[in-house]
């Protein structure tokens, strides 16, 4: 549980222990911690290599298994 924040400013730092402004100050670090790319990769062998093998398909798993996926319950 995450109940106080300390932000390290060089001139004002401050300690969040209000619920509101630490939730509001935790949105706000992983909304602008990593730059978001605008645009996705157009393809999976464009990904990088750990996450272009953990998303292929596994060779080990028939298509079959799909077949029935759209089919209406019993």
């Amino acid at each position: 549980m995450l109940d106080r924040i300390f932000i390290d400013h060089p001139t004002s730092p401050q300690l969040l222990t209000d619920p509101t402004d630490v939730s509001a100050a935790v949105t706000d670090h992983f909304q602008h911690a990593v730059p978001i790319k605008s645009t996705p990769p157009s393809h999976i062998s464009a990904l990088p290599d750990r996450w272009c093998s953990a998303y292929s398909p596994m060779n080990n798993v028939s298509p079959d298994i799909y077949s029935s996926l759209l089919s209406p319950l019993p």
